[in-house]
């Protein structure tokens, strides 16, 4: 998250692998988590903004995992997810509403 330096240095440093593999699944699958754990977090404590930034992120490398093994049940549920995230950006300008339609999404992602 951009004001803890930690989890930035986490994030740099699994980028950084990825980038010497591109295709690592795990170094992607682990990267993909690290943004959806940081977006959750920043949803948690109000940073709307912040979090669908992580959570873009979040879905772009679940829909890469989800295309390159289908079979994979969580691969298909993060790309759901992260795509109801993308509905939860457009009830963004609706303030309280959006903090209910967030909280029934995480409660979904929990039980999936």
């Amino acid at each position: 998250m951009r004001d803890d330096p930690i989890v930035e240095e986490i994030h740099k440093i699994r980028e950084n692998l990825l980038a010497v593999d591109p295709m690592d699944a795990r170094t992607r699958e682990e990267l993909s988590n690290s943004y959806g754990a940081a977006g959750n977090l920043l949803l948690s404590t109000g940073k709307i903004s912040e979090a669908l930034d992580y959570l873009r992120k979040q879905l772009t490398f679940e829909e890469t995992l989800a295309a390159n093994d289908p079979l994979r049940l969580e691969h298909q549920t993060g790309t759901a997810s992260a795509q109801v995230l993308g509905s939860a950006k457009a009830l963004s300008v609706e303030g309280g509403r959006l903090q209910v339609e967030v909280a029934k999404f995480l409660q979904t992602v929990r039980t999936a």
